[in-house]
Parts: C-alpha cells; structure tokens; sequence
C-alpha cells in the first residue's frame, strides 16, 4: 500500500470587485489523501479523495471549488 495526503490552506488573498477598494476573499482549507495498491511491478488499484472536509471556498473570484470528490482507478505499466 501507498497513502499520500496533503493539505491545502489559504488565507489573506484581496480582490477587486469593480473599485479601488480590495476584500479579503475568504480563507481555504482543503484536505486530500491518495491510496494505491500494488497488485505487481505493473498493475496496481487506487482510490482518491479530494476536500474530504468538504469545505465550500474559493481560491479565485467566483470560482467556487467543488465539494467532496472520490475517483478510483486502475494502473497498468507496459
């Protein structure tokens, strides 16, 4: 098995929304984790995770992230 995890967090970025007054966009926290399994040296099984806290932010000016993601998949090394 392989587990890989990181974390995203954010905060302090200012926008422009039409005057020359910035605000704050508001903070991100994201957290995702990988998990693979090596069924030989070329094929192998995984299952990802992203904003497993299924936090609602953005990292840019009405571009909103998506919520809770799971994808899993299959390898093979020819």
């Amino acid at each position: 098995f392989l587990i890989s995890a990181d974390i995203l967090a954010q905060g302090g970025a200012k926008v422009f929304k039409g005057d020359a007054n910035p605000e704050p966009l508001g903070a991100a926290l994201d957290l995702n984790v990988r998990l693979n399994y090596l069924v030989s040296k070329q094929f192998s099984v995984f299952v990802k995770g992203n904003n497993l806290l299924g936090n609602e932010y953005q990292l840019f000016l009405n571009y909103p992230v998506r919520g809770l993601q799971v994808m899993g998949g299959l390898t093979y090394v020819f």
